[in-house]
């Protein structure tokens, strides 16, 4: 299932950014996603991308289907993805997905951990 895009998606970008950029933007808005991605990957190549055109290239993977990429290109670029909400938002989806995929491959319980790290307590054994 390909999700479809919200239109409102031009209202989160920078309008003096990346004419390959600009020019994805409205493939996104026309829910060609395939078409955009040539585009994101150009204006990701130059130097200091926009988070915008990062977070819409993360948007346009998942559209598409290539979950296991976009969860890849999260994990990379977490720092500065983490504070777009509408990407973390659809990345759920992706990481849904791959596990489902593990799953189907290995039907066996997967358990996920998050390591959290805590300040080292005292005197914990007598």
């Amino acid at each position: 299932m390909v999700f479809q895009p919200p239109k409102t998606i031009a209202t989160q970008t920078n309008r003096k950014s990346d004419p390959d950029y600009q020019r994805a933007i409205p493939l996104i808005k026309a829910a060609k996603c395939e078409e955009a991605l040539p585009l994101f990957e150009k204006a990701l190549q130059k130097p200091s991308p926009h988070v915008y055109t990062k977070a819409d290239y993360l948007l346009c993977l998942v559209w598409t289907e290539a979950y296991e990429k976009a969860s890849q290109y999260y994990l990379r670029n977490e720092k500065d993805l983490s504070g777009v909400s509408y990407a973390t938002r659809h990345l759920a989806r992706a990481f849904y997905e791959v596990i489902k995929i593990q799953f189907k491959k290995n039907p066996t319980p997967i358990i996920m951990v998050q390591i959290i790290p805590t300040a080292p307590k005292k005197n914990l054994c007598p």
